[in-house]
């Protein structure tokens, strides 16, 4: 055998190899495209209203659902939407907007959060309303939530406290 034919030899087997880590990371490609495609039509039907409506708000949705419902692991949804975005009505949304959390009486934190913003923007601004005032009136709307979640929401939306808040 001449040395040409030895090399000849290699060559082929190194073609070989790498047509194979082509093909396997085509299929690999493929399966994420397809798992992405999938979680964002879960999205769409589960949070439909915000789609129809975007003045309404999200429903709650957590990345352990849809890990369920396509029969994968959270991780792997985590990743896949890590990152990505969905561009809807002349706004982009990160994927991960579309996720939140549940409070436990099954709103989401989003629509806990307006329901803050609500009550504190209609307020009279002589006699603001205190935070035990706001869990009072969301508890009349069904949303039983403690003080302490007040004051932790009304700071994640930048609110001042009602001391603060008070105009004279």
């Amino acid at each position: 055998m001449s040395h040409y034919a030895r090399d000849d030899q290699d060559f082929q087997r190194y073609l070989r190899t790498q047509e194979r880590a082509y093909h396997s990371l085509q299929s690999a490609y493929a399966e994420r495209q397809n798992t992405l495609l999938h979680v964002v039509q879960l999205i769409v039907v589960r949070q439909h209203a915000f789609f129809t409506d975007p003045s309404q708000t999200l429903q709650p949705l957590l990345v352990k659902d849809i890990a369920e419902e396509l029969k994968l692991s959270p991780s792997t949804i985590s990743r896949t939407i890590n990152g990505k975005y969905l561009e809807f009505s002349q706004h982009v949304y990160e994927l991960r907007h579309f996720f939140t959390y549940r409070s436990t009486v099954g709103y989401s934190q989003d629509a806990v959060l307006t329901a803050i913003q609500t009550l504190i923007g209609r307020e009279d601004r002589h006699r603001p309303l205190t935070d035990g005032a706001v869990v009072t009136l969301l508890a009349k709307q069904g949303i039983k939530i403690s003080r302490r979640t007040v004051v932790k929401y009304r700071d994640k939306l930048n609110i001042k406290a009602a001391h603060r808040r008070r105009q004279f």
